[in-house]
């Protein structure tokens, strides 16, 4: 079966380690705290949403 290519192309090490540099010495990486935060504020946002998913995905699924 054919599998469609994706969005992006995914990075290798090396080129993931040179943009991340590159990010750096630009001062455009955020800092800790600011990653930590936005992913709280996703996680408040979707946690529910997956947890519904996974019960309902769990409901639907056939037992032999």
């Amino acid at each position: 079966m054919r599998r469609a290519k994706p969005f992006v192309q995914p990075l290798s090490e090396e080129s993931m380690r040179r943009q991340l540099a590159k990010l750096v010495e630009e001062g455009k990486l955020p800092s800790l705290e600011n990653l930590c935060a936005a992913v709280l504020e996703s996680r408040k946002i979707y946690a529910n949403r997956i947890r519904r998913a996974r019960r309902e995905a769990r409901q639907k699924v056939a037992v032999n």
